[in-house]
């Protein structure tokens, strides 16, 4: 059974509850792999701020379309 905590084996045997969020830092460190130089995360390409604005401010209106381009990709 999960119970998103941790029981120590060792002394009493007592719980201590995980935190909220596991780090992806911390996750890779589980499975023997490290992060030397942190996370980077891409920029979009500046050619395309134009679509991201209009995605953005027209969300309501775009989200039935929106939605069946995902279920066709």
């Amino acid at each position: 059974m999960d119970t998103d905590e941790v029981i120590w084996l060792v002394g009493t045997g007592s719980r201590q509850p995980l935190a909220r969020q596991l780090r992806l830092r911390h996750h890779l460190q589980g499975y023997g792999f490290s992060l030397e130089n942190g996370i980077q995360r891409p920029q979009p390409c500046s050619r395309y701020n134009e679509l991201i604005q209009t995605l953005i401010t027209q969300i309501g209106s775009l989200e039935a379309p929106l939605s069946q381009l995902n279920w066709l990709a």
